[in-house]
């Protein structure tokens, strides 16, 4: 029984030791010049990420999807989570109307969500 109880001891150290150890990390945070959040298009998700919140993201892409539904679907039924919403919008004189394209949208709860006409990425 005292065998048992030295082995919980161990092995309870050493959870308690990995756990501080990994609350302890500290991550270095980046300087993102705000030219680098610009590409060829409008702006890059990636860049963008990083300048916002000072670390590397993780990428998400759901494809095959309107661009155009999904934002609009997150406007009305998120509003409250939106920080703020950078688009690139193209007029198209022959419809007297702007042509959906590239949106950033930054949430409050640390992601970025890009739409285009097919796909979102969420950062």
């Amino acid at each position: 029984m005292k065998q048992l109880n030295e082995i919980k001891e161990v092995t309870n150290d050493s959870k308690n030791q990995l756990k501080n150890s990994t609350m302890n990390k500290e991550f270095k945070i980046m300087n993102v010049n705000s030219n680098n959040i610009f590409s060829g298009g409008f702006l890059c998700g990636k860049n963008l990420f990083m300048y916002c919140f000072g670390l590397i993201p993780s990428s998400n892409y759901i494809w095959g999807i309107d661009g155009e539904k999904a934002f609009k679907v997150l406007q009305d039924n998120y509003a409250e989570l939106i920080e703020s919403v950078h688009s690139h919008r193209s007029f198209d004189r022959q419809k007297r109307k702007y042509i959906f394209d590239e949106t950033f949208v930054i949430l409050k709860n640390g992601c970025i969500m890009e739409f285009d006409t097919n796909y979102c990425e969420i950062f």
